[in-house]
């Protein structure tokens, strides 16, 4: 209940206290606050107040009986949709005044979006383990305000999604160049960070030594890690011609990908470590006992038992890619940091948002992926919790 408090009130202060909109002579330029109360027929009010009201009665009977909480989400899907084609209808009329002007989304709406978020994520954790029909509704409950964004016209005038339709064919480049660089980067980090693992925890010696140079590479900043790199891969490519050929340079994906790798070794290779370590030495000597080699006992033994914690370390790494291939556009790479970087040099804030947010969501999806996948590589009755 506490949650859902906190989140009624961060919703309240967003839609009634501070500014929804934005609303802009041009692109470019700071606009005028638009608060809810000014730019919202009284009905849409009331109606927006009236869910409030009933999403609180809902959270309070909770206790009661749980299968509340999805009409209580129901109820903040329907708020979040009315106020976006609020904002949407806003748009439309400052866009056929003035072909110029722009309607942008402000700390009312992103500190109700926060609101939203937590209350829909409270809900799903609260779930039952086995009850996913239910899990499900929530999770479609959720994004239902986007897909209906379809069918309000006026929403394409909101100045982040006339941003969109501008750059939409490069938008869809760069978002495969994305997911190129940080699934490439993840992988052979994965490729390389599983065996050094490994042999981390069969040489002790080295094992404080390996630890010691990925900490240190975890410490340097990205930019100055990508910038670092530029000097040697352009040094390498004009000593050999087979490397220029196939595009390696001091720009572009080679120091982009090969920064990724660096920062993406260190979780791989500590949970890997680690789990190998956590099994009793005893359950190894009674393997040895049977016959069994040491590839065997790493087959069969070590990498099953230690799979959820080896996972654990891969998600970790994985959702850091994600977040650090955005920096990548800074060497030539591309990505939505070509975007998010454009945007901060024109000071135009929609740039920004149009690549940052799906950046996050991207990283948010890769997490749930890969708790989704420990749950299903953990060995029968290990109850392993991902946080």
């Amino acid at each position: 209940m506490k949650v859902y408090l906190t989140a009624f009130i961060i919703m309240i202060v967003g839609l009634f206290m501070a500014p929804l909109l934005s609303l802009k002579p041009n692109r470019l330029m700071p606009g005028d606050p638009g608060y809810l109360i000014d730019i919202a027929p009284l009905n849409d009010i009331l109606l927006v107040l009236s869910l409030l009201v009933l999403f609180l009665i809902f959270a309070n009977l909770l206790s009661w009986n749980k299968h509340l909480k999805l009409f209580m989400c129901l109820i903040l899907s329907a708020i979040f949709y009315k106020i976006i084609t609020i904002s949407g209808d806003v748009a439309l009329v400052r866009s056929e005044a003035d072909f110029l002007a722009r309607t942008a989304f402000t700390t009312g709406f992103w500190l109700f979006v926060a609101g939203y978020i937590v209350v829909m994520m409270q809900a799903f954790a609260t779930v039952i383990e086995k009850k996913y029909d239910i899990k499900l509704l929530i999770i479609l409950l959720t994004i239902a305000p986007v897909g209906l964004l379809f069918f309000n016209g006026g929403v394409g005038e909101i100045s982040i999604f006339k941003e969109l339709m501008s750059k939409q064919d490069r938008f869809l480049l760069e978002f495969k160049n994305h997911l190129l660089i940080s699934g490439s980067a993840s992988f052979s980090a994965i490729l390389i960070g599983i065996p050094l693992g490994i042999y981390s925890f069969r040489h002790q010696r080295l094992s404080e030594r390996i630890f010691g140079l990925l900490n240190i590479v975890q410490t340097i900043p990205s930019i100055a890690l990508f910038g670092f790199l530029i000097a040697p891969f352009a040094w390498l490519a004009s000593k050999s011609d087979f490397l220029d050929s196939v595009g390696f340079s001091g720009i572009g994906f080679a120091p982009a990908i090969t920064a990724l790798i660096l920062y993406g070794l260190l979780p791989i290779v500590r949970n890997t470590y680690a789990g190998i370590s956590s099994i009793d030495p005893s359950v190894v000597e009674s393997a040895k006992g049977m016959g069994m080699t040491s590839g065997q006992i790493l087959i069969k033994i070590q990498l099953p038992v230690s799979m959820p914690l080896l996972m654990n370390g891969i998600r970790v790494s994985f959702v850091q890619c994600i977040g650090n291939t955005a920096v990548a556009a800074l060497v030539g790479a591309g990505g939505f940091g070509l975007f998010i970087f454009q945007g901060l040099g024109q000071s135009a804030v929609d740039m920004v948002l149009l690549c940052a947010i799906p950046t996050i969501l991207l990283a948010v999806f890769a997490d749930t992926i890969m708790q989704f996948i420990i749950k299903l590589t953990s060995p029968k009755g290990m109850d392993y919790d991902t946080d």
